[in-house]
């Protein structure tokens, strides 16, 4: 009966669409059965279109048509220019929802529903319905594909897919004769029950025993102050159950996204089935939830762990307490049940860990405090690293391991981003599951995979985030990536799912009209990009990436200006000013437009937090950034006076002053003078621990290697190949402390090979940059470099970008630099009208 619904369906569709009508809200409500035969009603949502464009304004929002349970993902992105695909989808959510008993998408609200159909996949229908034909399950999964060009195209296409699932669609006679089916069946399912039974536990062969899915818990009567155990026992409990020597649980960020889904939220709880539905969907042959009830001086915590599926009740437990012993209550609950879980009596069974619950807590504010601070340089992520850190002898394994692929493997000494990246791949190995586990790992391809020499970081950083917003829909970190990443690809259509996603997760935040603004640069949507401009004196955040990834996408760039202008107006204190003021001067440089740059320098004077910044900025900006050298003259000589001294006593200081003799000695060498470098050299390579700060020490050997290799180029020594190769090998690794105090070491590095005629090696040392981590730094002159380089090396698409790039940052430069532009110009002009080799 489903199957024929879904061809009489079809056929209705088809026609629809052959006239021209696009019916957009497919859905059980609108399907009626007129004797015996499926009727399509109510295209109201086709009319309201049709009267649209002939002089309304509907289509001209971007609204999201339809009905979220049944709409398709090109819908909810409110895409302008649906055609039949999306009809083709919905009947697909139709049929799968008549063969499974519930829809393929779930969720408390309509914005969750949407969120779901634009990033969750479906369980296979065979998974419910083993006996589903193989014909009708396929068409109905490719049918409900995300994209539509993988998607059946038209609903003939559907009808048809679905045929050898329907022998019969309009067999009258058949249907009249249904005792007789009915009879046959009874004798078929005497016959083949076993086999159909054992079918059905082949399809959930997924799960694992060993792994827990703990749910929130009903909280009745409890004293108010205790209402946050609803959602915390999933965290309480899941650090009890690591893993060692007893069962794991599953991540408590999947856990509540799958449970959301599902339909649970603070004030509904799940069915048993729905229950055992989304524990199955994480994988877990185990599901525990339970009730709190209690008064303010006595609570009382009961729990069941069930079997999945089928809900058996293997163990159930009741401890009861004040609630100023809770630690000890969860300790306690937790040993009921896997004791009695396992048949055995609770004498038996040795604690599972000794995590306090004070130590738990300060983790979990700590792994807060990493996850929300936005990128590493916030002010948050040390003191969260910190906090955790101290608590680390009273984790579990588990817990350490994602500590140690944020905090990096040789916390609190620095790690190389290579170890930092085999620590996250550590990570989702042991915690695969972890939503959070599979966002490190991503962002660690996504920040430093051209620094690491990968080719296919972006698609590896692409499929991690994928992964976690599988495991949470709502996690905006991967989700904020992956629309810049499908963006800075051209696929719009990708980017315009994610974004509808930020959109229904917070349609009133920053990060969704961002996500919007970049779409809409690469699809050529003016008006969205002109109404987010608009809105921009209002943002309070995303200004920083609003004007870094114009810089390095290329793109918009009077759209990163005007965001640089508007971090100026709202800053309001001495560190705000500092970071507006620095971005302010590094989109000038990029930009081809050093006075700008100085007098932006020239204001830090008064409220850079660093007394030498100002004067490292500018020296290296003269050295490797077409900065002002007149200015930069004066800033060697005043470095001078505090570089030659002996070194001080005091770290901070000390610290300070490695930095001045290491850019003042990049100054006198790139000018002939050599004779104060090997005493520099010998100063940075003779710092050590403790007497210096780790980062500090770090920063010295990539600062000693760096000037080293320059003196022995300078000098003509024997050994400058292996200097030159060793600094290079170091770069290799993303070495150790923060990357932008070693972002114009590869720049080095590319010179230095090109002396020694090495053309590839200077290629591939100029294309290794950090994206999007902090600012641009210097990306104008990589770009300049490596279009010459690739072009010197037949690269000719490889020039081509990035001098393309390089003019679309320096798109009005200063005077003083158009002859630069004007002969990148003419390279490119001559590239493109070469014949391709």
């Amino acid at each position: 009966d489903a199957v024929r619904i879904l061809h009489e369906m079809a056929d209705a569709l088809a026609y629809a669409h052959a006239e021209g009508v696009i019916h957009r809200d497919v859905k059980p409500e609108n399907i009626l059965l007129e004797g015996g035969h499926a009727v399509l009603t109510d295209f109201g949502v086709a009319r309201a279109l049709v009267e649209s464009r002939s002089g309304g304004r509907l289509t001209d929002t971007g609204l999201a048509l339809g009905t979220p349970g049944y709409m398709s993902p090109e819908q909810a992105a409110g895409e302008r220019h649906v055609d039949a695909r999306a009809d083709v989808y919905a009947l697909a959510v139709v049929g799968y929802e008549m063969l499974a008993g519930f829809p393929p998408f779930a969720g408390p609200t309509a914005q969750a529903l949407i969120a779901a159909h634009l990033t969750a996949t479906p369980k296979p229908l065979t998974d419910t319905r083993p006996e589903a034909p193989p014909a009708v399950a396929n068409a109905i999964a490719r049918a409900l594909a995300k994209d539509p060009n993988a998607r059946l195209r038209t609903a003939a296409e559907f009808r048809d897919a679905l045929g050898a699932g329907l022998a019969h669609p309009r067999d009258q006679a058949l249907r009249r004769t249904g005792w007789l089916v009915a009879a046959g069946a009874a004798i078929v399912a005497v016959a083949l029950g076993g086999a159909l039974m054992s079918r059905s536990r082949g399809a959930v062969v997924g799960v694992d025993p060993k792994v827990v899915a703990v749910f929130p818990f009903r909280v009745a009567g409890a004293e108010a102050a205790l209402s946050y155990l609803r959602e915390g026992m999933v965290d309480l409990l899941a650090a009890k159950l690591t893993g060692e020597g007893g069962p794991r649980a599953v991540d408590p960020r999947a856990v509540l996204s799958a449970w959301r889904r599902a339909g649970g939220s603070a004030a509904d709880d799940l069915a048993e089935e729905a229950a055992l539905r989304a524990a199955r969907s994480l994988g877990a042959g185990r599901l525990i939830d339970g009730g709190i009830v209690g008064t303010p001086t006595h609570i009382t915590l009961t729990a069941l762990l069930r079997s999945v599926p089928g809900g058996v009740t293997r163990a159930q437990a009741s401890v009861e307490g004040s609630p100023d012993s809770l630690a000890a209550l969860i300790d306690r609950l937790t040993a009921q049940l896997l004791a009695r879980g396992a048949g055995e009596t609770e004498q038996r069974l040795p604690s599972l860990t000794t995590t306090s619950l004070p130590a738990l807590r300060v983790y979990l504010a700590a792994i807060g405090l990493t996850s929300a601070s936005g990128w590493i340089g916030s002010t948050a992520y040390p003191r969260g690293i910190a906090l955790a850190w101290a608590a680390r002898d009273r984790l579990s394994e588990r817990d350490r391991t994602i500590l140690a692929a944020i905090a990096g493997p040789h916390y609190p000494d620095p790690s190389s981003e290579l170890e930092r990246l085999a620590a996250r791949e550590r990570a989702v190995a042991a915690i695969p599951d972890g939503a959070d586990a599979w966002y490190w790992f991503g962002d660690q391809y996504f920040h430093w995979g051209s620094v690491l020499g990968l080719s296919d970081g972006r698609q590896r950083a692409a499929a991690a985030f994928q992964r976690a917003l599988e495991l949470d829909s709502t996690f905006a970190g991967p989700l904020e990536h992956l629309a810049e990443l499908a963006a800075g690809e051209g696929d719009t259509a990708a980017g315009r799912r994610l974004q509808a996603v930020a959109w229904a997760a917070d349609s009133t935040g920053d990060l969704a009209k961002y996500l919007s603004w970049r779409v809409a640069v690469t699809a050529g949507d003016s008006g969205t990009v002109a109404a987010v401009r608009s809105e921009m004196d209002r943002m309070k955040s995303f200004l920083f990436n609003f004007s870094t990834i114009a810089q390095l996408d290329g793109v918009a760039l009077p759209d990163a200006e005007r965001a640089v202008t508007v971090m100026g107006n709202q800053a309001s204190t001495r560190l705000e000013r500092q970071v507006a003021t620095l971005t302010r001067e590094f989109l000038a440089l990029n930009r081809g437009r050093p006075s700008v740059a100085l007098t932006a320098t020239e204001v830090l004077r008064d409220v850079e937090l660093n007394p030498h910044g100002h004067l490292w900025r500018t020296i290296l900006d003269a050295l490797y950034w077409d900065g002002d050298t007149a200015a930069a003259v004066r800033a060697a000589r005043e470095l001078a006076r505090s570089a030659d001294r002996p070194l001080a006593h005091d770290v901070a200081e000390r610290s300070n002053q490695y930095n001045d003799m290491f850019v003042l000695e990049q100054w006198r060498l790139a000018h002939g003078q050599i004779g104060t470098t090997a005493r520099a050299i010998s100063e940075l390579r003779n710092s050590a621990s403790p007497r210096d700060s780790a980062s500090t020490v770090a920063l010295n050997v990539v600062r000693a290697a760096t000037l080293d290799a320059m003196l022995a180029a300078a000098q003509h020594r024997a050994d400058a190949s292996a200097s030159i190769e060793h600094l290079d090998s170091i770069m290799q690794t993303g070495p150790a402390a923060f990357f932008p105090a070693h972002e114009e070491k590869n720049l080095v590095v590319a010179r230095l090979r090109e002396t020694q005629g090495d053309l590839k090696g200077a290629l591939a040392a100029v294309r290794r940059r950090v994206y999007f981590l902090g600012p641009a730094l210097y990306l104008s002159t990589y770009l300049r470099e490596e279009g010459r380089l690739a072009a010197l090396t037949g690269d000719h698409q490889g020039a081509i970008r990035a001098y393309e790039h390089y003019l679309a940052l320096r798109s009005d430069p200063e005077p003083s630099l158009q002859p630069e532009v004007d002969r990148v110009r003419a390279e490119l002009a001559k590239l493109v009208g070469e014949p391709k080799p």
